[in-house]
């Protein structure tokens, strides 16, 4: 394993809209630049955008990219939904004490909806319903 890249400096501090060029992309997945830009001209691999000639990977677009190729033991996953379940719980809570949702901040709100959707998918997935 000593030949593991490690992440760019400051990776963890990526917002999901932060732009990356193809080098810092290509380190977040552990592959070359090169077997990234075979993939761009193949059709495959991550979503990236093109900015005059340049090209940039947003940084929620390689973790989706990462997250959907991942292959979970059920135990796994039986973990991973408990854990969106109690967050989904958190969220409920806190909304519910709100007389109104006008001033809750659009992304809260999106990342509310996007999480309740998630759970959805995964209890159906699982053969446990829809909430």
């Amino acid at each position: 394993m000593g030949d593991q890249q490690k992440l760019p400096p400051g990776s963890a501090s990526y917002s999901s809209e932060s732009l990356l060029p193809p080098p810092k992309a290509a380190l977040l997945l552990g592959i070359r630049s090169s077997t990234l830009a075979n993939w761009r001209c193949a059709g495959k691999g991550p979503a990236y955008c093109r900015i005059g000639r340049r090209i940039a990977y947003r940084f929620s677009d390689l973790q989706a990219f990462i997250v959907g190729g991942r292959v979970c033991t059920d135990a796994a996953e039986d973990r991973e939904l408990a854990i969106l379940e109690a967050e989904l719980y958190r969220f409920d809570l806190e909304l519910s004490k709100l007389e109104s949702w006008d001033d809750v901040p659009h992304s809260v709100l999106s990342h509310y909806f996007t999480l309740k959707d998630d759970v959805s998918k995964r209890r159906a997935a699982r053969g446990g319903g829809v909430s």
